[in-house]
């Protein structure tokens, strides 16, 4: 969740209004369900007897922390891949089909999962399904040298263009690993050998979830996907584990990179305990608007015209990184000057009062931007693959049941001066790839 940007602090610019606060299909009958097929296949079913359409996730829980060392990019390189062709599609592959049924798609490699979303009017539900069962179970025929050597510079090209692969510097150093992914070093190192051994390890039924939201039948969707999903069987290599566990900051780190795309910026970063659930995410989302409101307003009250004041957290399966973000647009850095401005707005945070007021205008702008990310179909599949069917009514409990003080507890606690992350992002035009750690001090090490 990313905090709103509002320049002031609380200034929350709508009346507290319950039909503002609820999903608009919230007069709809939920009747989803969650369920597995026997080759282990997490299924989520959503039916949205309102929408025109039908969106599908399909998201495997491996992304680019399953990368071996040195072979930055596989996981990504591998996304792409995958959309070359199949056994029974052949080397036309996926999207030249996916533009013939008009279905909307993308596809992501986050750090501990990957993902493919794809949205269509309704009747093309069984295309929708067949297409993903022909990735999941046959993909590896679309695979080859020639393909590898394009998407290869397709993957470059891209990390490239969005600015290069920042925060990669910022797991190597939470996670304790070389996860910056090099434009030529990795790259070349990639092999169609490694692409084989990394789709056959992670794309298996037994590690993806597969969530269909918008207007379907849910009978004939479950027959569906057991026609379609159901004979595919994992391979006989062993899966890929886990992704990293709770990284560990022992006081206050601190990163320099010089970076020849990037603004000057300063991302501070927490680690905070997450466990899934929809109450812990309640919490953490709270904890965003709450300092994340306080940290925008007080730097931009500051003096540091033009710049950009971001929040977000990043959930994980055993935790989730809480950062801040300060873009400086214009003038000179100063990085000191917002470091400390950021301790300040969070003892401020966690101190001042919170009003009766002030608390019902965030439950209520916590629940409508429940209610924005229901709306929009792709933030509704990924939480339901996060939370199935009843995580909604358990999100929006949670959020009801928000106490002031233990939300300034929360900053307190969770977001604290002496276990933290400084990392900033220096301007280098003379930097060549993606980026150079100019400085590092880091306690753990």
């Amino acid at each position: 969740m990313l905090v709103p940007k509002r320049l002031s602090i609380f200034g929350i610019a709508f009346a507290v209004c319950s039909a503002l606060a609820t999903p608009a299909a919230a007069s709809e009958k939920r009747d989803g369900v969650t369920y597995r097929l026997d080759n282990g296949l997490r299924v989520v079913l959503q039916p949205m007897a309102g929408l025109p359409s039908v969106t599908m996730l399909v998201s495997y829980g491996t992304g680019a922390s399953a990368d071996p060392p040195r072979h930055n990019g596989l996981a990504h390189l591998t996304e792409h891949l995958t959309y070359r062709g199949s056994r029974h599609i052949g080397k036309g592959g996926l999207i030249p089909v996916l533009h013939s049924i008009g279905a909307e798609y993308r596809g992501y490699t986050a750090l501990q999962s990957t993902g493919y979303v794809t949205t269509a009017v309704a009747e093309q539900l069984p295309a929708m399904l067949w297409l993903e069962s022909e990735r999941m179970g046959f993909a590896l025929d679309g695979i080859d040298a020639a393909a590898l050597e394009v998407e290869r510079r397709v993957v470059v090209n891209e990390v490239r263009e969005r600015g290069g692969d920042v925060w990669a510097h910022i797991a190597d150093e939470l996670y304790g690993r070389d996860t910056v992914y090099a434009e030529e070093g990795d790259s070349g190192r990639l092999t169609l050998g490694d692409v084989q051994w990394f789709f056959q390890s992670a794309y298996r039924p037994e590690n993806a979830t597969l969530v269909l939201f918008g207007r379907f039948d849910p009978d004939r969707a479950r027959a569906l996907v057991d026609q379609y999903f159901g004979p595919i069987r994992a391979s006989g290599l062993a899966p890929i584990g886990e992704g990293p566990p709770p990284p560990k900051l022992c006081g206050s780190h601190t990163l320099d990179v010089h970076h020849p795309y990037r603004d000057a910026s300063l991302d501070v970063v927490w680690i905070v305990p997450y466990d899934g659930s929809p109450e812990q995410r309640a919490r953490i989302d709270a904890l965003t608007l709450l300092a994340g409101n306080w940290i925008r307003g007080t730097i931009l009250e500051s003096g540091f015209a033009g710049a950009d004041v971001y929040a977000r957290a990043t959930s994980f399966s055993t935790h989730a990184l809480w950062s801040a973000t300060i873009e400086f647009n214009a003038g000179t850095p100063a990085w000191k000057h917002a470091e400390a401005l950021v301790w300040h707005a969070l003892t401020t945070a966690a101190s001042e009062p919170i009003s009766s007021a002030q608390l019902r205008s965030m439950r209520a702008e916590l629940l409508t931007d429940l209610a924005l990310a229901w709306d929009d179909p792709s933030g509704a599949v990924s939480f339901l693959a996060d939370h199935g069917p009843g995580g909604l009514d358990a999100y929006r409990k949670a959020v009801e049941s928000l106490d002031g003080a233990a939300m300034q507890r929360s900053v307190a606690e969770l977001l604290p001066q002496d276990r933290v992350l400084l990392a900033r992002w220096i301007p280098k035009s003379d930097v060549s790839g993606l980026g150079v750690v100019g400085r590092r001090k880091d306690p753990c090490r």
